[in-house]
């Protein structure tokens, strides 16, 4: 997707606010990438235990990143899940993969248009924050990975749920075989 094409899209990155409305440039179907490990190594799995909540709370005008970063620095916490939220944004910024490459394609769009969040989800892992977020206006609904320059606009509420140190999910973020995670 070109430059152009991406203001549309994403609400209020273009100075025009007619473009918001702009139908999804996005195909309605799915491509299916191929995968670059063995079938026996795609998918791992590892039990842990809840151990406390934390309640985050972000006040108006205030980076939604930098108030979760500041959060898991303050409780001290190793890993964790980022379990719900809500609120809304003065400012967005997030990224996107574009496409189907690995390491995939990024875009990164930036919007001052007021935006409802409607979820957030994530992980801690090793005590960095690797956060998604969904937001929406009237018409539609989109998001992606967290950036710095999310302003909350009313609030942001998060929870965050501190697991077990073990077992290590340290580089779950990241293009890896699996066999070494």
């Amino acid at each position: 997707m070109d430059k152009e094409g991406q203001e549309a899209y994403f609400p209020g990155a273009a100075a025009d606010r007619q473009s918001r409305f702009a139908p999804p440039l996005f195909p309605l179907y799915y491509h299916r990438a191929k995968s670059p490990l063995p079938k026996e190594k795609s998918v791992i799995s590892r039990e842990t235990t809840m151990q406390r909540v934390i309640l985050v709370r972000i006040a108006p005008g205030e980076d939604i990143l930098l108030g979760l970063r500041q959060t898991v620095a303050q409780h001290q916490i190793k890993n964790g899940l980022i379990l719900t939220g809500f609120g809304s944004a003065s400012h967005s910024h997030f990224h996107v993969v574009m496409s189907n490459d690995l390491p995939p394609e990024e875009s990164y769009p930036k919007s001052t248009q007021p935006l409802d969040i409607c979820s957030f989800n994530g992980y801690i892992l090793d005590g960095k924050v690797h956060c998604h977020i969904d937001f929406s206006d009237e018409r539609n609904g989109f998001g992606g990975h967290l950036e710095e320059g999310t302003l909350a606009l009313t609030f942001a509420n998060i929870a965050i749920g501190e697991i077990a140190d073990s077992p290590s999910i340290v580089g779950w973020d990241t293009i890896a075989d699996e066999s070494q995670l």
